[in-house]
């Protein structure tokens, strides 16, 4: 290990025109001159050109096959406890196109007459009672409920109604 030089004591002079000749122009010129060139980083493969772009990895596919094994495990012991999951199934009924149609343009009504009364709270600058700060909440919540809702009916595939 180096040992930094000791500290200047108290009475030591500092020491005044020093000089050099050095000329820092010429000498940076030569060093520059004199010095190789940088290296360039070597080109990447752009991601896409990858042979393996595009691939599931290998790995995903053990994780894949360990996620179904369990859930086929605890679909056993669901129906093991609380009996076969197969009889529910059956004794759910399929919502018809018209139903659907129906009860989306009802949530679309309830959803437009919820907006326009948030409206009225919304624009208002100061909402300085607990009840409006509450209904307008309320309103909020009721307006992402129905959105939800309508997004799921929305959805393609058939809707089970069940009878439980």
């Amino acid at each position: 290990m180096l040992n930094k030089p000791a500290v200047p004591s108290r009475n030591d002079k500092p020491t005044q025109g020093l000089r050099t000749d050095k000329n820092y122009l010429n000498c940076n010129a030569v060093e520059a001159i004199n010095s190789s060139p940088k290296k360039r980083k070597e080109v990447e493969v752009p991601f896409i050109a990858r042979e393996d772009y595009g691939k599931i990895p290998a790995y995903l596919e053990t994780v894949k096959a360990e996620i179904q094994h369990e859930k086929e495990l605890v679909d056993q012991y669901v129906s093991e406890q609380y009996g076969s999951t197969s009889n529910q199934q059956k004794d759910d009924e399929v919502m018809n196109e018209e139903e659907r149609r129906e009860l989306i343009n009802k949530l679309k009504q309830r959803w437009g007459e919820v907006n326009s009364e948030y409206q009225k709270y919304c624009h208002k600058v100061i909402l300085d009672t607990p009840g409006l700060i509450n209904r307008k909440a309320t309103q909020e919540a009721e307006l992402l409920q129905l959105e939800t809702y309508i997004e799921k009916l929305t959805s393609n595939g058939p809707i089970l109604i069940s009878s439980r």
